[in-house]
């Protein structure tokens, strides 16, 4: 930190900017349509978050493993069961356990009751602090942050195709402007990102490829439209229609090549995730908690001894955040047990 003063005193130049206010700086007018929306199509976020990402890209802290999600969470449960842990699976938490202001263990849907030393959550905030431990333990300020839900989701809905097509010849990210908006799940969409993930052969047979779109989404929407089974389907389709047909402009061809669709609502993320929308606003936002995220330590309660809580939904930052967050709850109950930290 001490080494790098400098360079955040030189950032707060630009720390005032969002893509969008920093895009007018340019005198092409091309370049203030396409500078903004660069990222995932976030025009609002701040300019010192997309040059994080593009910094870290070049100096190789960002990469995506090989095989997608399941190979890397595979890695990491056989690595947690190689050490002598274990992992139960539709295992549902109901309630975190306590006795005398401590976490004691953790009740299970199925009645289950299983004793533990400490107790470290890793569940969607929400559902930890609302529905897994008592209300007495809730400060105001997190009453107050998980009763404004955030209905907007970033990238909430994502539409993917398995195509018979090799597009390795195709960039990895794409971003293009539609001659006319399109409209997706009830909002107009004048833009659509492409992930192609030929560079990964793990993601589809030999001459085949994997692509995804993304698309910004209210909950509220879906949550409805899921109340009728049929609509919701069909709600699916039309997009998946639409967004393959956005897509032809671009790769000919592309519509008759599809031989998979998948497409992921905020629904299915919940279904799946146990995760939702977020909760909180720009209100609850304090200093001090930035810089415990980039400290990355957990989160605790005072008048709950033995009771950790990490993960993004509290302020982990990407993969690595979260990663080193356990990695610190860990660190901090070998302190507590009068142990050394060892790490391979």
């Amino acid at each position: 930190w001490l080494r790098n003063i400098s360079v955040l005193i030189k950032n707060r130049k630009v720390s005032k900017y969002s893509m969008l206010s920093f895009a007018q700086r340019f005198k092409s007018p091309v370049l203030r349509e396409f500078f903004p929306v660069i990222q995932y199509g976030w025009a609002n976020i701040p300019l010192t978050l997309n040059l994080g990402v593009v910094a870290g890209s070049a100096g190789k802290r960002y990469g995506r493993y090989l095989g997608g999600s399941s190979e890397f969470i595979k890695s990491v449960a056989d690595r947690y069961t190689s050490l002598g842990g274990e992992i139960l699976y539709n295992s549902s938490v109901e309630r975190i356990i306590e006795d005398s202001g401590k976490a004691v263990g953790v009740r299970l849907e199925n009645g289950t009751e299983i004793s533990a030393n400490y107790v470290i959550s890793d569940a969607y905030g929400y559902d930890t602090f609302m529905k897994m431990i008592d209300e007495r333990h809730l400060t105001d300020r997190l009453r107050s942050m998980y009763s404004k839900p955030i209905d907007r989701m970033m990238m909430g809905l994502h539409v993917s195709f398995g195509v018979n097509m090799d597009l390795s010849d195709k960039p990895n990210a794409i971003s293009f402007f539609l001659d006319e908006p399109i409209e997706i799940a009830g909002d107009n969409c004048s833009i659509i990102n492409v992930l192609n993930y030929s560079y990964d052969k793990k993601l589809a047979p030999k001459g085949k490829t994997s692509i995804k779109a993304m698309y910004d989404t209210y909950y509220s929407y879906w949550e409805e439209l899921s109340k009728d089974q049929k609509k919701y389907e069909e709600e699916k389709a039309i997009i998946a229609s639409r967004t393959i047909e956005a897509i032809e402009r671009l790769i000919p061809g592309i519509g008759e090549a599809v031989e998979v669709t998948d497409v992921a609502t905020p629904i299915t993320t919940e279904r799946f995730t146990s995760n939702a929308r977020g909760y909180g606003s720009k209100e609850d936002f304090r200093l001090r908690d930035t810089l415990k995220g980039f400290l990355n330590k957990p989160m605790t309660l005072k008048s709950l001894k033995n009771f950790f809580v990490i993960g993004h939904s509290i302020g982990g930052t990407n993969l690595y955040g979260c990663a080193a967050m356990g990695r610190n709850t860990i660190r901090r109950i070998c302190k507590m047990e009068h142990r050394n930290f060892v790490a391979s």
